[in-house]
């Protein structure tokens, strides 16, 4: 039109670019803002120009190297730290099922066998104590408790043993066959009669861990004593030389020798009451389980702590390999540079300047053509608020249309002779009521 006539084409090609370049500027400072605060955080220097950002760029790539490992070694430590606290939360919650089985009963049992057990007899419909474990009835007695280890670990076998009466044999080798019991457990058919034999002492006099045993008065007496006469038979020793003269024979350590076979199971001390199943008194058992938890307790109370350090550390590798590693997504100064736009920018804005300033028809116009837009900035304000006001008349409207579409359905739902009566009223209303006041009065 007129305006490229006279010289508008450029001016217009000049504002173009000074737009795209003003577009390049804001988002390239935004990208330098972000960019420092990265650097900030990997804990290098700013950039100024290309040289410095070559430097820095070297410096991350170094940075990035060492770091990355850093932070797998710390993942490795925060996976371990974890493991360990799981491990020993299970720990916890596994004695404290044991405290509270050993707080109900007296035995030493595990609370596994006990809940077998109790299964077994609810099932068949008996009294639990009529399907004892023979850990329950044997107790090494008070005045042989130096051989107490050796006794748990010789006669553990026999211990979680579950004794079944015959007149029971048939009913619970039947619900053993058919349940997954989820469990090992060992039975033993005890016969309705048996004789009961005394044990015979030792030809040399020397002491037998059956010695050290005694079987509790019942239903079960004969039997159990019969079972350790050939289980318990085992001389008790004091050295190893005597245990390599004796065909059957157990140390205070709890080695136990069975001719030529030996063994020495030390996967916990022979000493350690949390290993007991004999006996009807569990104190000591609840006392050293209550020891143990809470020792687990002030390791679990460490491992939080390391665990809180270790993740804090994590966190701090995690954010500096983070930073470095956006820090090279932008391969080259030209990302960052705003001083180049700017430059080109300005000189853009000059040169349509100095054209304005060349031509005062070209300046008419662009004074003409800038009242313009600022008109229409104008108009579209006031459209705006148009449209408001239409908007707000149209929401009136259709509650309106709303409130009389409701009343014309209360109309048509009220009886003729009620419609009357508030006809008469109304229209005697009416007549009390001032005339309205015309347009033409007013």
């Amino acid at each position: 039109g007129e305006r490229a006539a006279a010289g508008g084409d450029r001016v217009a090609q000049l504002e173009r670019e000074i737009k795209e370049l003003e577009a390049v500027v804001a988002e390239r400072t935004t990208r330098y803002r972000r960019h420092a605060e990265l650097l900030a955080q990997a804990g290098l220097e700013p950039v100024v120009d290309a040289s410095s950002f070559a430097r820095r760029r070297e410096e991350a790539i170094a940075a990035y190297a060492e770091a990355e490992p850093r932070r797998r070694d710390l993942d490795h430590e925060f996976a371990t730290a974890m493991t360990t606290r799981a491990k020993l939360n299970e720990s916890i919650g596994e004695i404290d099922v044991e405290l509270t089985s050993l707080s109900q009963r007296p035995s030493n049992l595990p609370s596994t066998a006990v809940a077998l057990r109790d299964r077994l007899a609810t099932d068949l419909q008996v009294a639990a104590d009529e399907l004892p474990f023979a850990g329950e009835l044997i107790e090494v007695a008070a005045t042989h408790g130096a051989w107490r280890g050796a006794a748990e670990r010789v006669q553990r076998g026999l211990g979680l043993s579950l004794l079944v009466p015959q007149r029971h044999y048939a009913a619970a080798a039947r619900w053993v066959n058919d349940q997954h019991l989820g469990a090992k457990l060992v039975y033993l058919r005890v016969p309705e009669r048996s004789l009961r034999l005394q044990p015979e002492p030792a030809a040399d006099g020397r002491l037998r861990l059956l010695d050290t045993l005694e079987v509790a008065e019942g239903d079960f007496a004969s039997f159990l004593t019969a079972e350790l006469n050939r289980r318990a038979d085992h001389t008790c020793v004091a050295t190893v030389a005597e245990l390599q003269t004796e065909h059957r024979a157990v140390t205070v350590e709890g080695q136990i020798r069975s001719g030529d076979r030996h063994e020495k199971d030390d996967r916990s001390r022979v000493d350690d009451p949390r290993q007991w199943i004999l006996g009807r008194s569990n104190q000591r058992k609840l006392e050293a389980l209550t020891s143990a938890r809470a020792e687990l307790h002030h390791e679990l109370s460490r491992v939080e702590e390391d665990v809180a350090t270790i993740t804090e550390r994590r966190e701090a590798a995690l954010a500096v390999t983070q930073s470095l590693g956006r820090l090279l997504d932008v391969a080259s100064w030209a990302e960052l540079d705003t001083a180049t736009p700017t430059e080109q920018a300005r000189e853009a804005a000059e040169e349509r300047a100095r054209l304005l300033a060349g031509s005062s028809r070209l300046a008419e116009l662009d004074r003409a053509l800038d009242r313009v837009e600022t008109r229409i900035a104008e108009l579209e304000s006031r459209r705006s608020s148009v449209d408001e006001a239409v908007g707000g008349l149209t929401n009136d409207l259709q509650r309106c249309t709303r409130s009389r579409s409701t009343a014309t359905e209360q109309l048509a739902a009220t009886p003729e002779d009620l419609l009357e009566l508030a006809r008469e009223q109304y229209a005697d209303i009416e007549l009390r009521l001032p005339e309205p006041v015309t347009d033409a009065e007013a």
